[in-house]
C-alpha cells in the first residue's frame, strides 16, 4: 500500500524523466488522437521535434506527410491494441504498437504508441536467413557425396603424414604420445619441411579434436594488427573500433591454436602471450575485464630461437614456456628415403586433379633424390605439378626431363653448392620452362598453353631470356 501511495506522488517531472531514459519511443494521445506526449527515444528515433508534435492531432500530421503511417487512430476506430511495422524519416524500421486506455464509459481516452527500433533485428534476421540458405546448399553437397567426404576424411587421418624414414617414424611416435596430452608443443625446421603437417595430426589425436583449431601466421600480420587479431578489441578502443571483435584465443577456447612463425612476433606480444600461457586469461584491448580462456598452444618457427634468446630478439621466458614439447623435423636431403613415398603422392594427387597419368622413370628417380631441395616439401610439391601440367596425358617423365626442370644436368646434381642469386634463379627457372613448353608444344602458341600465359608473353620472354624459339620448334 506504501508502495502504491508513493508512485501516485510521482510529479510530472519525475515522469518525464523516467520515460525519458526508456530505449523504446513512447507516444501518448488523447481519444480524439491529438498528441499530448513523446519522449526522447521518439524525437532521436523518428527525428521529429517535440514542440512541433504536441498539441497536434494525428490526421493534421498524416495530411501534412509528417507520419507515412499511424497506428493511433486505428486503435481509437478499432478500440484494440493494434502492431504495425513502419519506417521512420530517418529510415529507423520499427514494430509500432499502439494500445487503448478506456474510460469507465467504455470510450477510448488515451492511446499509448510504444516504437521499437527493429533495424538491428531486421539485419541479423537477414544474415541469418542468408547463413541458412548456405547450410542448406552445404547440407544438400554433403547429402550426395557423404560416402566421398568419409572416405577422403579417413585418408586425411592416415595417410596425409608421408614418410617411411627412421626420422619421420620417431617423429610420428613423438606425435602420438603428445597428442593426447594438453602441454604446448613447439614445431621447428626449416621452410616446407612439413611442420604444419605435424601440427595437424597432433590436432587430430588430442582430446580436443572436436573443437576449433585455428592457424594464424605472425610474420603476415603487422604486430599492431596481430595483437587485435590474437586479443579482439572493445568497441571503441581506438578509431575504426566501431563494434566489438572477438580475438583468437576466445574463439579458440577448448580448442588448439597454431602460432605459425612465432619467432617474428614482437617482444611486446610476446610478453602478453606469456601471461596467456600462465594465467589462462586474456583482456580485450581497450576493455578492462579479463575472460578466462582454455586455449592448447601449437608455436611453429623456421627460426632458432634458442639463438634469438641470446640476442635478446626473443623472451628466454616465453621461450621455455612454449617448448615444453619440441619436435624438430629434419630438412628433405637429410632424409632422402622418404622422396620416392612424397613422389608417388603427389603424382597421384596431380595426376586425379588434372585427368592425366604421368608416370615417372625409373632411372629419373635418382635426379629426384640426389637432388638438394632446399625449398623442401613445398619445392618437392610443386615441381610434381608443373610436370604433370606440362606433360602431355600418357608420359614417362625421364632424367632428362627431371634435370632440366630442376635446372641441373646428371653430373651436376648436387646443387647446393650453387653461387647463382635469387633473380638469375628466377631467370634460369623460366628459361627451362619455356625452352621445354616450345619443344613440346613445337610452337610459342602451343607453349603459351601449355605455361597457361599469352603468346605474346612467351615470345617476349623468350627474347629476353635469349631463347633462340626457332629452334626449338
Amino acid at each position: 500500500m506504501e508502495d502504491d501511495t508513493q508512485i501516485g506522488k510521482i510529479s510530472k517531472c519525475d515522469f518525464e524523466e523516467i520515460v525519458d531514459n526508456l530505449y523504446d519511443g513512447i507516444y501518448f494521445a488523447d481519444g480524439e488522437g491529438n498528441t499530448l506526449y513523446v519522449n526522447r527515444a521518439y524525437t532521436e528515433m523518428t527525428g521529429l521535434n517535440r514542440d512541433k508534435l504536441i498539441g497536434r492531432n494525428v490526421k493534421d500530421l498524416l495530411k501534412e506527410g509528417v507520419y507515412y503511417n499511424a497506428v493511433t487512430l486505428e486503435v481509437i476506430k478499432q478500440k484494440k491494441t493494434v502492431t504495425s511495422i513502419g519506417k521512420a524519416k530517418k529510415g529507423v524500421e520499427m514494430l509500432i504498437t499502439g494500445s487503448p486506455i478506456f474510460s469507465h464509459g467504455g470510450t477510448v481516452r488515451r492511446v499509448v504508441v510504444i516504437d521499437r527500433d527493429i533495424s538491428e533485428l531486421r539485419r541479423i534476421q537477414r544474415e541469418l536467413e542468408l547463413s541458412l540458405k548456405k547450410i542448406k546448399v552445404v547440407e544438400k553437397i554433403n547429402s550426395k557425396k557423404e560416402q566421398e567426404i568419409e572416405h577422403l576424411r579417413k585418408q586425411q587421418l592416415n595417410n596425409n603424414f608421408i614418410g617411411s624414414s627412421k626420422e619421420m617414424k620417431e617423429i610420428l611416435k613423438m606425435i602420438s604420445k603428445v597428442a593426447p596430452l594438453d602441454v604446448t608443443v613447439l614445431i621447428t625446421g626449416e621452410s616446407g619441411v612439413g611442420k604444419e603437417v605435424v601440427a595437424n595430426q597432433i590436432f587430430r589425436k588430442s582430446l580436443r579434436n572436436k573443437g576449433a583449431f585455428i592457424k594464424v601466421n605472425c610474420a603476415a600480420i603487422p604486430a599492431n594488427l596481430l595483437e587485435s587479431e590474437l586479443f579482439g578489441y572493445e568497441k571503441g578502443a581506438f578509431t575504426g573500433a566501431i563494434n566489438r571483435k572477438i580475438g583468437l584465443f576466445e574463439l579458440s577456447d577448448k580448442g588448439t591454436l597454431m602460432l605459425d612463425e612465432i619467432g617474428d612476433m614482437s617482444l611486446n606480444l610476446q610478453a602478453k602471450l606469456l601471461r596467456v600461457i600462465q594465467e589462462k586469461e586474456i583482456t580485450r584491448i581497450g576493455g578492462e575485464k579479463t575472460i578466462p580462456v582454455d586455449v592448447r598452444i601449437i608455436a611453429v618457427t623456421n627460426k632458432n630461437l634458442k639463438k634469438m634468446v641470446k640476442q635478446g630478439t626473443f623472451r628466454e621466458d616465453l621461450y621455455y614456456r612454449i617448448n615444453v614439447f619440441p619436435i624438430h623435423i629434419l630438412p628433405l636431403r637429410s632424409r632422402r628415403s622418404d622422396i620416392l613415398d612424397l613422389l608417388d603422392h603427389f603424382l597421384k594427387i596431380y595426376n586425379t586433379k588434372y585427368s592425366k597419368e604421368v608416370v615417372i622413370d625409373k632411372r629419373a628417380i635418382s635426379v629426384f633424390q640426389r637432388y638438394p631441395w632446399p625449398g623442401n616439401i613445398r619445392e618437392l610439391k610443386n615441381i610434381i605439378e608443373r610436370i604433370v601440367i606440362i606433360s602431355e596425358p600418357h608420359t614417362s617423365i625421364t632424367p632428362d626431363d627431371v634435370a632440366s626442370l630442376l635446372m641441373m644436368k646428371e653430373e651436376r646434381a648436387d646443387m647446393s653448392q650453387s653461387k647463382l642469386g635469387l633473380r638469375e634463379s628466377i631467370q634460369n627457372v623460366e628459361r627451362e620452362l619455356i625452352k621445354e613448353a616450345l619443344k613440346r608444344g613445337g610452337s610459342t602458341r602451343k607453349a603459351a598453353e601449355i605455361l597457361k600465359i599469352s603468346q605474346s608473353a612467351v615470345v617476349k620472354k623468350a627474347k629476353k631470356l635469349s631463347i633462340d624459339f626457332n629452334k626449338q620448334q
